[in-house]
């Protein structure tokens, strides 16, 4: 995973984020490092950044206890693909609840508007049963896509 990397983003979030959206990441031994195209971000690896290897599967763990966001991480060439946690669709924990040592439906809060926000489900990961849930139906199967950076010599 060491080198440096730009995100590319799909259709959908390009329309979402703006076409002139930029970002690189590059993944160091005891950091990443992440440009926004203004500032740089320092992560530091086990700190708000998590690399875990289950068997054979790589997964990326961002954020802090007990929030996290986890994807898991596919190398294609030199490239690198990562697949988020994410539902497919709508639904509930006790759809997706044999994937996990728990599964506990979390509601929308309301923002500073007075709007429902988004529901949410809150798991406890189940290390031998997480890459089944990736390649469950549930898991959406869209993919970030970090295109490798060559570097300068």
């Amino acid at each position: 995973m060491l080198g440096k990397y730009a995100l590319e983003l799909s259709e959908d979030l390009k329309l979402f984020m703006g076409e002139d959206y930029r970002m690189t990441i590059h993944f160091m031994k005891k950091r990443i490092t992440v440009n926004d195209g203004y500032n740089d971000s320092d992560l530091k690896l086990n700190d708000s950044v998590f690399i875990s290897k289950i068997k054979k599967d790589l997964y990326l763990s961002l954020g802090a206890a007990p929030n996290y966001t986890v994807m898991k991480v596919k190398k294609y060439g030199p490239d690198l693909y990562l697949f988020p946690m994410y539902l497919e669709s709508e639904g509930e924990a006790s759809d997706i609840s044999a994937y996990f040592t728990s599964a506990t439906d979390v509601p929308g809060e309301v923002d500073e508007n007075g709007e429902m926000g988004f529901p949410s489900i809150s798991v406890t990961i189940d290390d031998s049963k997480l890459s089944s849930f990736f390649s469950s139906q549930h898991c959406i199967s869209d993919s970030f896509r970090l295109k490798r950076i060559p570097v300068d010599k």
